[in-house]
């Protein structure tokens, strides 16, 4: 009786194809990165080594940016948008100039590609060569763009101050009477013992982010949100990350939004001119 041969192990990992596949590498990448942050600050080299050698064999980056991009094509944060803002009456007509656009973490080129948005789109690492390399934290706010789109970035953002920095920031960026596109996981504001979705809105609130319309999937939380002034009082609510908002044996979750000071204030300014 012949042996059968034993099928070659692939040199590298194969393409993510399902959305199930793309959802748990995600998700992994997402954790395992914390926990490589946390080993980093606290100077452990074994847990350093070990989040290392995690993420390898996820396939890094690589992995991670084709997953977003399956996820992303699935939940068409695009397709929302565009819908919302013919609905609000806000899509340039013949001879209007297009309107200007803040793209965070892009992973695709589905908003390049529309004809009466003028996009700038960024990513830390991109993985096309129309997205500009660029960390947007670093980005100085000049309130000069008319809409700003977060979709699946607010989640990566390692600590609950950088979270708020990234709010309080997209709010900067915003003219006045602008519109952010924000969209997250719902896991962020469902399983974490620091936030509920109402917590969530009244944080955007105290950023400028004003809710104008919200809709649920089974997997994501979708906003669309107006530019107001930002309430250094309402912010200040927000000084500490730790604070206990929601309890329960299901909290699996450390999602948590801190507003600094410093930022809040120097946003304020900007968006007083």
């Amino acid at each position: 009786m012949k042996r059968r041969k034993a099928k070659p192990k692939p040199l590298v990992k194969p393409a993510i194809k399902s959305l199930k596949q793309a959802r748990k590498v995600t998700s992994d990448f997402h954790r395992v990165t914390r926990q490589l942050q946390v080993a980093s600050a606290e100077g452990n080299a074994e847990d350093r080594a070990a989040a290392e050698a995690e993420l390898s064999a996820l396939g890094g980056r690589a992995s991670y940016q084709a997953a977003s991009e399956l996820t992303t094509s699935k939940h068409r944060t695009s397709k929302w948008m565009f819908s919302l803002l013919t609905q609000m009456g806000l899509r340039p007509g013949k001879g209007q100039p297009p309107l200007k656009v803040l793209e965070i973490g892009a992973v695709n080129a589905q908003l390049l590609s529309i004809p009466w948005l003028s996009v700038r789109a960024i990513d830390l690492r991109p993985c096309l060569p129309s997205i500009e390399q660029a960390d947007f934290i670093q980005l100085q706010p000049a309130g000069d763009f008319d809409i700003v789109v977060c979709a699946m970035v607010l989640n990566c953002v390692p600590t609950a101050k950088d979270r708020g920095n990234m709010l309080l920031k997209a709010r900067g960026h915003l003219q006045h009477g602008g519109h952010a596109f924000i969209v997250t996981p719902l896991r962020c504001l469902n399983d974490s013992p620091y936030m509920t979705a109402k917590y969530f809105e009244e944080a955007l609130a105290a950023a400028g982010l004003q809710v104008k319309r919200s809709k649920l999937s089974p997997k994501l939380a979708f906003y669309c949100l107006e530019a107001a002034d930002i309430c250094a009082a309402a912010a200040s609510t927000y000084a500490d990350p730790d604070k206990i908002i929601a309890r329960g044996s299901k909290k699996t979750n450390d999602f948590a939004i801190c507003f600094d000071e410093a930022t809040v204030q120097m946003m304020k300014q900007i968006v007083a001119v």
